[in-house]
């Protein structure tokens, strides 16, 4: 995806990309799993005599089943595909998680000082929000050297802050919280840059600082601990770049390229960093687009299904159906759960999947397909009676010893008794008893 990124500079057009090229570079995967399906429903009528015939025997069923598998025929044929796609939807995930890391190649000093410089000003955030003048004075005498001032004492009135207007009932309809329109270089080092000793103090329970405020610290402390943080500082950068541009310890480069990221992360007027949610926003477009185009595909298979292989289309009984038709409540639970640009690629891959079942209905016709695996079990089959002998000839006019080798087609009889003629064998083997292979004739 990094090499489609960088010529086009733009997320989205990257991941659709991509996907097309992961959906072309599975198609011969795809092409030898339709032919697979193809052989193993030739098993179809002796799998569904198996299934009814053992269904209150679990063991002899699998026994069956195995032996059946012997011959070729392979149940789990098809799942070499969906394994993929579900490894590669991982991949894409960790990629638009981090964005700095596999499409800009920062480096990892590079990340963490602007992880630290988003932190800082969520930090920063919280004291100079609009609600929090109480603790933004405390922490301002702490920074001058008051370190007294965190800690409830005999000092002050021994207890910890609360909000003026907490209790207040004009203030709960009026008052709106209102975070800055600007936080500069020095509001972040001195509200939010702090040691751990410091953060320590200022969270611990003995802090003055009002609960409100502490449980904010915690929060934001928590969310730079996960896959995320790479977003998260993108997010904070969106909100204050101005922030970012002052910092020292961000150099110019990196500034230049977090800018061309923020930028290149919009899609068709979509942040594809940011998660969806479950509201009236442009960005739910994405959720139901995978759950559309989800439900689609598995209804079109079904469809399929049904009409190519009518003996196996109710093969695994309700169940299997009931855990097709959740595929597409998952698509939407995970479109919900990770930023849009994971939604999207899901979607696109399922819009893809959508045309080439159709492709391959076409080209790659299920009679054809049939007649070809029909053509292969003969082959088979003739292949598992065909027995090579190698014996030692010696020439009568020239007395040498020859090495000859002879393959011959046994018919279905002969097998049968080749095999009985080699079970009295290990009989007599057994038992001590002398075998002769005439008694068999």
């Amino acid at each position: 995806m990094w090499p489609i990124y960088l010529l086009l500079q733009n997320f989205g057009w990257a991941i659709l990309i991509f996907t097309v090229i992961v959906k072309i570079a599975m198609l011969p995967l795809q092409i030898k799993q339709q032919k697979n399906m193809a052989f193993s429903q030739l098993f179809a009528p002796k799998v569904k005599e198996i299934q009814q015939k053992y269904r209150n025997n679990r063991d002899k069923q699998a026994e069956e089943m195995q032996k059946l598998q012997a011959q070729g025929y392979n149940p789990a044929g098809g799942c070499g595909p969906l394994i993929l796609t579900m490894v590669i939807l991982f991949g894409v995930i960790d990629v638009v998680y981090k964005p700095m890391t596999h499409m800009e190649h920062l480096s990892s000093s590079d990340i963490s000082s602007t992880i630290t410089v988003a932190q800082e000003t969520e930090y920063a955030k919280i004291f100079l929000n609009e609600y929090n003048k109480q603790d933004a004075e405390l922490i301002l005498k702490y920074k001058n050297g008051d370190k007294d001032a965190i800690f409830i004492s005999e000092s002050n009135d021994g207890t910890q802050l609360t909000h003026e207007f907490k209790d207040d009932e004009n203030f709960k309809n009026n008052y709106t919280d209102k975070d800055p329109k600007t936080i500069s270089t020095a509001d972040r080092e001195t509200y939010g840059s702090f040691s751990a000793e410091q953060y320590s103090d200022l969270t611990g329970d003995k802090s003055r600082l009002t609960a409100e405020t502490k449980n904010r610290l915690a929060a934001v402390a928590g969310k730079y601990k996960g896959m995320q943080m790479e977003l998260l500082a993108l997010q904070v950068y969106e909100q204050y770049p101005d922030t970012f541009k002052e910092s020292k310890i961000l150099s110019d480069d990196v500034k230049g390229r977090l800018a061309s990221l923020s930028h290149n992360m919009m899609f068709c007027g979509l942040n594809f960093g940011s998660t969806p949610k479950l509201a009236f926003e442009p960005l739910i477009i994405i959720p139901i687009f995978a759950f559309v185009l989800s439900l689609v595909q598995t209804v079109l298979s079904q469809y399929l299904n049904k009409k190519n292989n009518p003996e196996m289309a109710n093969a695994g009984g309700a169940g299997m159906k009931v855990m097709l038709y959740l595929m597409p409540l998952f698509s939407l639970w995970i479109s919900f759960s990770v930023p849009a640009g994971v939604g999207f690629y899901w979607g696109v891959n399922y819009a893809l999947g959508i045309v080439q079942s159709l492709v391959m209905q076409k080209l790659y016709s299920p009679e054809k397909l049939r007649a070809e695996a029909e053509e292969k079990m003969k082959e088979r089959k003739l292949k598992e009676r065909q027995v090579t002998t190698t014996a030692v000839v010696t020439d009568a006019d020239t007395g040498e010893e020859k090495t000859v080798t002879k393959t011959e087609t046994l018919s279905q009889k002969e097998i049968n008794r080749r095999k009985l003629a080699a079970a009295r064998k290990a009989d007599a083997e057994k038992y001590g008893e002398e075998y002769h292979e005439e008694d068999d004739d």
